[in-house]
């Protein structure tokens, strides 16, 4: 038969299935996998890590809880040179640290130390103030920060009484007050 080719549902074939070859079919390629999910971007870079401390000097003894800090500053018979750990926060639970030299004879130096890069913060509660220093004591505070000390009297962080001396560098001190004299 010539002529046109008939298509769709009036369209007859005479070719048995026999005739036709499925082997000339090429099959169709695998299909590729689905594309992967975007990555995640990248997590940013972490902060450089703070510089070590210097090393301790012979002389210096390192702190690591307020219960140490008052036993060392409350028994000091001679001079004393305390640091504190990089970031700590210590509570003084109400109780202010007293330095008092029994010993009228000579002065006691007390040196109470942070880093200035990261320093430790001494907290009085709002309950006390943090250092009472008298009778032939100094204390010499460095990059510390004394935060929440009250006193009703004088002195709402620091008081320096009857031959006590006390010297602050570096310091910083936040919400502390006191009833007359002395907020900080």
């Amino acid at each position: 038969r010539t002529g046109p080719a008939l298509v769709g549902k009036n369209a007859r074939s005479d070719m048995a299935l026999d005739d036709v070859s499925f082997s000339q079919f090429t099959p169709l390629p695998p299909s590729p996998p689905p594309p992967s999910p975007p990555s995640p971007p990248p997590s940013p870079p972490s902060p450089p890590s703070p510089p070590p401390l210097p090393p301790l000097l012979p002389s210096h003894r390192l702190v690591e809880s307020v219960e140490e800090l008052r036993a060392l500053v409350v028994t000091a018979a001679s001079d004393t040179s305390l640091q504190l750990q990089r970031g700590a926060f210590l509570s003084l639970g109400g109780s202010e640290l007293e330095c008092t030299n029994l010993n009228a004879s000579q002065i006691i130096a007390i040196s109470i130390r942070s880093s200035p890069d990261a320093s430790a913060t001494i907290d009085a509660d709002g309950r006390s103030r943090h250092f009472r220093v008298s009778g032939g004591c100094r204390l010499l505070l460095h990059d510390i920060t004394l935060i929440n000390g009250h006193e009703e009297e004088d002195g709402g962080s620091v008081l320096a009484e009857d031959g006590g001396e006390a010297v602050l560098r570096g310091i910083t001190i936040s919400n502390s007050s006191a009833g007359r004299d002395g907020g900080g």
